[in-house]
């Protein structure tokens, strides 16, 4: 009974988060506003809005300890994953741009490497 409380929950919690971010883009779009601002706001606020609905359950319920935890813990992996993710998405382009300028086989650019013309390796 548990779980099929959880599953129907959860099910009905990305439902909900769907309908809200398109109906949000909708409106946002019947008023003009830019998909740059789309992005940045309503999408955003869309995601958050599961941590939002726990925490304001967990404040009814009297369990603030839950509500602070939830936010804590949304903000430090929100802001360490986008470092994260930024970090290694600036590695990438950096390492792809070395192997380019040093024409070094790397995954998805394969050349060959030569010298002035001439094929290195052993003759």
């Amino acid at each position: 009974m548990v779980w099929i409380l959880f599953v129907a929950g959860l099910a009905l919690l990305v439902l909900g988060a769907g309908w809200f971010v398109e109906s949000s883009v909708a409106i946002a779009r019947m008023m003009g506003v830019s998909e740059l601002v789309i992005g940045l706001t309503i999408v955003a606020a869309g995601t958050s809005m599961p941590e939002v609905a726990t925490s304001i359950i967990a404040s009814i319920r009297g369990e603030r300890d839950i509500a602070v935890g939830n936010v804590v813990g949304s903000n430090n992996f929100n802001i360490l994953a986008v470092l994260g993710i930024a970090a290694l998405l600036v590695l990438a382009a950096r390492a792809r741009r070395v192997a380019s300028s040093e024409r070094v086989p790397v995954p998805g650019r394969w050349s060959r490497p030569r010298a002035r013309g001439k094929r290195l390796g052993r003759p």
